[in-house]
């Protein structure tokens, strides 16, 4: 729906390149800029003038680099490697990182003032983990991809084994797995042995699921044997609460010494709320 729409969209993935070559990728250079210079070529900026740069992978400029590049974004000014002459260029940028940039803020590897001007409108895409509801979807999508047709199906064990798994590698991993799945996989339906083990490293190093997958999987778990006692009918969101309130409630309590209103504010409650929901969950409490 852009203006720049029918424009170039030009994309670069910036840890692909070298930090020597990176500058000269982005602005380009002229002939004799440097050894093996031996013609001008025109850089990314400029190849998207009128249209949008994606730079992919963006913490991944070098520092020099991302002062020209902040000035090149506020003056909209192209200056070559080896030029004294900047060159106008209107080209609009969207950036993208796995990385937590604020963090690489905090810890003076990326530019505030360049952090500030990218995220002028900022779009965060939780990991495959965190939105669970997609991999069946995806799962599919995948899976008539590379079956060809050949109308295989994911069983409904496969697919609740699918949406356990960490996914380190988020839709690409998934995308492998579902490819592995239909080589192994001799009949119309995919059965959970014919994925491939889990990753559980990335280059040797254990990962470790987050606290809140961990959390989510203990309460799938709870969930699942309330659902099997039969005296647990209509009590179940009860005995949520009183499972997941007590242990935050003590823990904020503990932490603000005792003080009530400290409590409330941070839980965003009143603080008779507070007193009277603890009294509830365990009234002979101390605090």
């Amino acid at each position: 729906f852009s203006s720049r729409s029918s424009r170039p969209f030009v994309v670069v993935n910036l840890a692909a390149l070298s930090p020597n070559l990176a500058e000269s990728e982005l602005f380009g250079h002229v002939r004799g800029a440097f050894t093996g210079a031996d013609s001008g070529r025109i850089g990314l900026l400029q190849q998207a003038n009128g249209g949008t740069l994606f730079l992919d992978e963006v913490a991944e400029v070098p520092l020099a680099t991302q002062v020209k590049l902040l000035r090149a974004i506020e003056e909209r000014q192209v200056t070559p490697v080896g030029s004294s002459q900047s060159v106008p260029a209107d080209f609009r940028i969207v950036a993208a990182s796995h990385r937590n940039i604020e963090r690489l803020v905090q810890q003076s590897e990326f530019r505030h003032d360049l952090f500030f001007r990218l995220s002028a409108f900022q779009i965060a895409l939780p990991a495959l983990r965190e939105r669970k509801s997609d991999i069946p979807l995806l799962s599919k999508r995948f899976l008539a991809g590379f079956s060809k047709g050949s109308g295989q199906t994911l069983s409904p064990e496969t697919e609740q084994e699918l949406c356990r798994r960490p996914w380190w590698g988020n839709v690409r991993e998934l995308r492998n797995v579902i490819e592995h799945a239909v080589i192994v996989s001799r009949g119309s339906t995919i059965a959970p042995e014919h994925l491939p083990a889990p990753l559980q490293s990335i280059d040797g190093t254990p990962q470790e699921k987050s606290l809140s997958d961990e959390i989510q999987n203990l309460l799938q778990q709870w969930a699942e044997i309330q659902m099997a006692d039969p005296e647990s009918g209509g009590l179940i969101h009860e005995r949520l609460l009183e499972l997941v309130e007590l242990p935050v409630f003590q823990t904020l309590l503990k932490k603000t010494q005792g003080q009530f209103s400290k409590t409330a504010a941070l839980l965003g409650l009143h603080r008779t709320t507070v007193r009277k929901k603890l009294d509830q969950i365990q009234p002979d409490s101390e605090l």
